[in-house]
């Protein structure tokens, strides 16, 4: 899909305004919003991150649940906002987060807000803070990772959901990331969701015996894995939750688990499939690719990466530079790439 006209000056536009980001502020909150957690770090005026404090900790990051509209709520957000915020001390304990809000900037990217209606809901709740609408720099974690490409380039992106973008001559172009009814192929929820679909086949007795069973089974701490099907068909689990799993079945699948392999191997030939359709819509080649999202975080992660690569012809495979990014906080990355600090 080719997306035209306005975001052809999406790039320049947001560089423009993030130019003076940290103008006459004394800190930066850098917030990474996907489906499965949320992530704040606070940068000085120097541009350097600094320690918060939370229930005696001293922490780099706070972390809290997904932040996610389109799967919390206005009221799930609200929820994160307030564990990342309130109870947050900074430096040495004797300021709060709370305190210095309506002094700091924000660069967020949060899943769901492509959406310009959920924008604004966000932006609403922001300013609740006391935090001005003008400071705030809120994207889409897709866009927000897609800023950090500098001329041309792809990102595929596998977290509790999945899409492609890629950038070339300033177009923008989408593969994937339809939500979890129309598709995130490669996704730790289609992960997590086929491995549930292996274990209730097995406990049913239609389904081959897999590891899984007994793994998922201490994961929800359940006697028998059937008594979620309710929830799940009803929507009551979280996709978060669902997600969550994924770790458990790359584990069991690298433990010679078949049916945790088979499923492994199909969310690597999900992901492949998405990238190839990338490249040729974009025609893109000799480029980076960046990898974003928390199933390329997992122990066997370049075991994973080779997987989806085999997937992909040899002569685009020569061509791309991959970049694991999943470990980097996109909002931390943006600040500081694109905004001068105060020497």
């Amino acid at each position: 899909m080719k997306i035209i006209i306005w975001q052809k000056f999406l790039f320049l536009f947001l560089y423009v305004i993030s130019s003076p980001l940290f103008a006459e502020t004394d800190y930066v909150l850098c917030i990474d919003g996907g489906g499965s957690k949320t992530i704040l770090q606070v940068l000085d005026a120097q541009g350097r991150l600094i320690d918060l404090r939370k229930n005696n900790a001293k922490l780099e990051k706070i972390e809290a649940a997904s932040s996610n509209i389109n799967n919390v709520g206005k009221e799930g957000v609200k929820a994160v906002f307030h564990s990342l915020f309130n109870d947050v001390q900074i430096d040495d304990g004797s300021t709060t987060i709370a305190d210095i809000l309506p002094y700091c900037r924000v660069v967020a990217g949060i899943a769901g807000t492509g959406l310009l209606e959920n924008k604004q809901s966000i932006i609403a709740l922001f300013e609740e803070y006391g935090i001005r609408r003008e400071h705030i720099l809120l994207m889409s974690d897709a866009e927000l990772a897609l800023q950090l490409i500098d001329d041309e380039g792809i990102i595929l992106i596998s977290g509790t959901g999945s899409v492609c973008f890629g950038k070339k001559n300033n177009t923008v172009y989408r593969v994937g990331g339809l939500g979890r009814i129309l598709g995130d192929e490669g996704s730790g929820y289609q992960i997590g969701l086929q491995a549930l679909k292996a274990a209730f086949a097995e406990e049913y007795g239609w389904g081959t015996p897999t590891s899984l069973t007994p793994a998922l089974k201490e994961f929800f701490n359940v006697t028998e894995l059937k008594t979620l099907i309710s929830k799940i068909n009803l929507g009551e689990m979280q996709p978060s939750k669902i997600a969550s799993t994924a770790p458990l079945v790359f584990n069991e699948a690298w433990q010679g688990d078949s049916i945790a392999n088979e499923i492994i191997s199909s969310a690597a030939k999900d992901l492949a499939d998405l990238l190839v359709k990338q490249l040729k819509i974009s025609d893109l080649s000799n480029c980076e690719l960046h990898l974003w999202g928390g199933i390329f975080k997992n122990t066997f992660v370049d075991a994973f990466i080779q997987k989806i690569m085999n997937g992909i012809d040899s002569c685009y495979r020569k061509r791309l530079k991959i970049v694991n990014k999943s470990s980097e906080n996109a909002a931390v990355v943006y600040a500081s790439k694109f905004n001068s600090f105060k020497e």
